[in-house]
């Protein structure tokens, strides 16, 4: 259910999503009569059940019928469906750019290609893996984006508001993100390691470890485009290990690194900004740069250099408390 109101909307209730749910389990017989197809009637009814539309090739604006827009606001994948089979295919764009992508089932939009989406929910296992998505920012829904475990790995997603990792290797492995608001990472192993988030706007943004993180952050390399205030908390277990942040000019950033090992080869370039640290041993990486200490311990009488209203930020639509809001 929490999936379905993903952006607040007030069809998603529970007798409707009790019908999504019969109408998968109806799609067996279905799936296995039709094999790999892409039947129209399915992507303009915004619903794909399971094993359906797997032989899709793109290139359309859906629904391909007079409807201004997916009946239920949404296009839903079940297990195993949505997939274009290969990732040089067009991309699929959403005729109303108020409607969502919901891939929660295991596998659900592997290999996809959307346009013009307003919000991706990838919180199936393995459910947005090697696709690309590209977002046209809603009023109701934000332009935000939510992975869970081994969900979005080796996929690209243009023009996010805020984006959520939380789980295992959520976004793990060379996911690319351009935000232009706020990011958590973790609740799990490498949920955002080796990977690729890029800032592409001027303003304030929080990039948060958050949960039983282990590794959030490792590897990856985080991109501030314009002179912004970034403040980025590495204060889970080893959240930021080998971690490179790339700063416009003029910029003003603030870490928290929890202990040596949260922050080791921390890296932070070029230096025409101002850097600040918090934390003890957590701090020791600011001393592997020559002649001066460019990034500064903070002190008690100036704790938030930077601004104190950065963090927590902006949370991505799905992070109510049916998606894991108990992890900010």
């Amino acid at each position: 259910k929490a999936l379905l109101q993903f952006c607040g909307a007030t069809q998603c209730e529970s007798d409707q999503v009790a019908n999504l749910q019969n109408i998968f389990k109806a799609s067996k017989v279905e799936k296995e009569v039709a094999g790999r197809s892409c039947p129209p009637n399915q992507l303009n009814a915004g619903i794909c059940p399971d094993g359906s539309c797997t032989g899709c090739t793109g290139g359309e604006v859906i629904p391909t019928t007079a409807i201004p827009g997916f009946p239920p606001g949404s296009l839903t994948c079940g297990e195993e469906a949505c997939s274009l089979g290969d990732i040089s295919r067009d991309f699929y764009e959403f005729k109303n750019p108020s409607d969502y992508l919901t891939c929660g089932s295991e596998a659900a939009c592997n290999i996809f290609k959307v346009q013009n989406a307003s919000a991706i929910c990838c919180t199936g296992s393995g459910s947005c893996k090697e696709s690309f998505f590209k977002l046209q920012p809603d009023p109701s829904c934000g332009g935000d984006v939510c992975c869970s475990e081994s969900s979005c790995q080796e996929s690209s997603f243009r023009s996010v508001r805020s984006m959520a990792c939380l789980g295992n290797n959520a976004c793990e492995k060379d996911t690319s993100v351009t935000l232009t608001g706020d990011l958590i990472v973790g609740a799990g192993v490498q949920a955002g390691g080796e990977s690729t988030f890029t800032f592409i706007n001027a303003g304030n943004h929080c990039v948060r470890t958050v949960g039983a993180s282990v590794n959030a952050l490792v590897q990856a390399t985080l991109v501030v485009q314009q002179a912004s205030n970034v403040r980025m908390l590495c204060d889970k277990t080893a959240s930021c290990v080998e971690a490179d942040v790339f700063l416009s000019a003029r910029s003003c950033f603030h870490v928290t690194c929890g202990d040596f090992d949260d922050c080791q080869n921390f890296d932070v370039l070029p230096l025409d900004f101002q850097c600040f640290c918090t934390g003890d041993d957590g701090c020791d990486w600011t001393n592997d740069y020559p002649n001066t200490l460019y990034c500064y311990k903070t002190t008690t009488t100036d704790p938030d250099p930077c601004g104190n209203d950065i963090c927590p930020g902006t949370s991505p639509v799905c992070m109510d408390e049916d998606m894991g809001g108990t992890f900010i």
